[in-house]
C-alpha cells in the first residue's frame, strides 16, 4: 500500500471509481452546506473558520482529485475520511433523540481524536509516493499532507480549547 497509480484509463473499474468520487464530492457539497444552514438558524457559534475553511477545502480538493487524479493513493483518504464522517454523523444523529439518549453520548471528545489519529495517519500515506514512485502526481501528496497538517493544528486547537481544562496560574 505504499503508492497507488492513478488508472487514467476507461476501464470499467476506474469508471466505477469515478463514479464513487462524483458521489463522494456530492456528500463534501452537502458538508458544506450546513454552513449554509447554521447561517440561516442563526447558529452563529456553529460557524468557525474551522467550519467553514475544513469543508469549503475539502469540497476544493475533491473536486481537483475528481478533474485530474481520480483513483490511485486518493482513495485511502476518502475511504478514511468516509468511516470518521460516519463516526461523526451518528453522534450528531444520536444526540437530536433527546436526553435520554443524549445522556449516553459521553464520547463525543473522542470523536475530535479519532479526527486528529486520521490526519497523521493520512499524512504517513501520502508521503509514501514521495520515497516510493510509482507514477502518482506528487501534487496531491503535497496537497494532502499540507491539507491534513493544517486540519490537524485546527482540530488540535479546537480540542484543546474545548475538552482541555484550564491550569490557572498561582
Amino acid at each position: 500500500w505504499s503508492c497507488q497509480p492513478v488508472d487514467y484509463s476507461d476501464s470499467p473499474n476506474a469508471l466505477a471509481l469515478t463514479r464513487l468520487a462524483w458521489w463522494y464530492l456530492m456528500l463534501k457539497i452537502a458538508d458544506l452546506l450546513d454552513t449554509a444552514f447554521f447561517v440561516l438558524t442563526k447558529k452563529q457559534s456553529h460557524v468557525t473558520v474551522l467550519h467553514v475553511a475544513h469543508h469549503a477545502m475539502v469540497v476544493v480538493t475533491v473536486w481537483l482529485v475528481l478533474k485530474y487524479a481520480c483513483g490511485g493513493q486518493n482513495i485511502l483518504t476518502a475511504a478514511v475520511n468516509s468511516c470518521v464522517h460516519v463516526i461523526m454523523y451518528s453522534y450528531y444523529f444520536l444526540s437530536l433523540m433527546g436526553p435520554s439518549v443524549q445522556k449516553y453520548l459521553w464520547w463525543k471528545r473522542y470523536i475530535t481524536q479519532i479526527q486528529l489519529i486520521q490526519f497523521v495517519g493520512l499524512v504517513v500515506h501520502a508521503v509514501m509516493p514521495l520515497f516510493v514512485r510509482c507514477g502518482f502526481p506528487l501534487f496531491f501528496s503535497y496537497l494532502c499532507i499540507g491539507e491534513c497538517i493544517f486540519f490537524f493544528l485546527m482540530f488540535f486547537r479546537f480540542y484543546r480549547n474545548s475538552y482541555k481544562k484550564l491550569v490557572k496560574d498561582y
